[in-house]
């Protein structure tokens, strides 16, 4: 083709006919400048076929993390629903004997309540999307805002809950429980529990329990633990609050993104 115009254009100098030429000549670059609208045209579409096919899977991405991320807020709810009625079964001990007696019946609940779970957000998909831009090919404004305040979201909730079982539940709860009334942790009380005799271990708890008693019925260590005890009730109670509220927003936003890809 470039051959064929070359051929023209050379056939009319020869023949100098200078307008025609000259005319021609417009013409051609007319052409030119026509063929790479086109091209950028087509290139243009192309990338906004890839881009959309790019937002159609991450939005895809995002709705299986919501999913997962909802059955783990259903799990960590459960878990701290158990240390509230872990935290009321002492209290409600307490009140009853009015002292921290009968310390065999109550044992269960306190070494739950030293235990605590650390909350992992999901996150896989909205990370990948913020570390490669790809966040920007959301086209719906509205949804994208919805997207980051939630994600926002569940970083400030894992912060809350981190501080909270770091400086509530192991530095207070924890510290108290060992230090005023004697108890140990679950994990060692499991160990005793595989390694000594049946026999040996009734009469080494009941002797444990005994201790943790005496010390219970000096007031200031009495105090202590009850204090603590409403504390790691209530840390389990903001955690559940949190949780559930996170829930709701994960299943409104689930919701969003399914109703915006039927729209595509």
């Amino acid at each position: 083709m470039i051959k064929f115009f070359r051929h023209i254009r050379k056939a009319m100098i020869k023949e100098s006919r200078a307008s025609k030429y000259f005319l021609y000549a417009i013409g051609e670059i007319i052409l030119v400048v026509i063929g790479i609208l086109i091209a950028l045209q087509i290139n243009t579409w192309n990338k906004t076929q890839s881009d959309i096919k790019t937002e159609t899977i991450s939005l895809k991405n995002l709705v299986q993390d919501l999913e997962k991320q909802s059955t783990s807020l259903d799990e960590y709810i459960v878990y701290e629903s158990d240390y509230i009625a872990n935290g009321v079964e002492v209290l409600k001990h307490y009140a009853k004997h009015k002292a921290f007696v009968e310390m065999d019946s109550i044992q269960a609940d306190l070494y739950m309540l030293s235990e605590r779970r650390t909350f992992n957000p999901i996150t896989t998909t909205f990370e990948e999307l913020n570390s490669t831009g790809d966040i920007a090919l959301i086209r719906n404004e509205g949804i994208k805002r919805e997207v980051i305040k939630y994600y926002n979201d569940l970083e400030r909730v894992a912060l809350i809950i981190s501080n909270n079982n770091t400086n509530h539940v192991d530095a207070m709860f924890n510290s108290v429980l060992i230090k005023h009334s004697g108890f140990r942790s679950r994990s060692i009380h499991d160990l005793f529990l595989g390694e000594v005799d049946s026999v040996y271990k009734a009469d080494l708890f009941k002797k444990m329990n005994s201790i943790s008693e005496e010390m219970l019925s000096k007031p200031e260590n009495e105090m202590h633990l009850f204090s603590a005890l409403e504390l790691r009730t209530g840390v389990a109670n903001h955690h559940k609050i949190l949780y559930e509220l996170l829930q709701k927003e994960t299943t409104t936003l689930t919701e969003l993104l399914k109703s915006e890809l039927e729209g595509n």
